[in-house]
């Protein structure tokens, strides 16, 4: 999976802007993408590879993908703020 950019994030730092990363679910696994700074339109083009435990399911197996406000080395390890943003996809699968 490709994490390409994200629009028109929610100001979250209280000065008007925001620091996003993303955070994938697939297949029993949790993914993240780097931290972008202050920036409301962040761009990651970023892979995130995850492994398919059992590729005649993946018809049944959706990604769950949410955009997180903050500094990730203020929370605990596993520990997620809320979400900026919900995330509509088009997916594209290949093995």
């Amino acid at each position: 999976m490709e994490v390409v950019d994200a629009r028109y994030l929610l100001p979250k730092d209280g000065q008007g802007s925001s620091s996003a990363y993303m955070v994938a679910d697939f297949d029993g696994q949790r993914k993240r993408t780097a931290t972008k700074y202050k920036d409301l339109n962040p761009v990651w083009n970023e892979p995130l590879e995850f492994v398919v435990s059992d590729p005649d399911n993946m018809d049944y197996e959706e990604p769950s993908i949410e955009v997180k406000p903050g500094k990730p080395f203020t929370h605990k390890p596993g520990d997620y703020p809320e979400s900026l943003s919900l995330i509509s996809l088009l997916i594209q699968y290949s093995l």
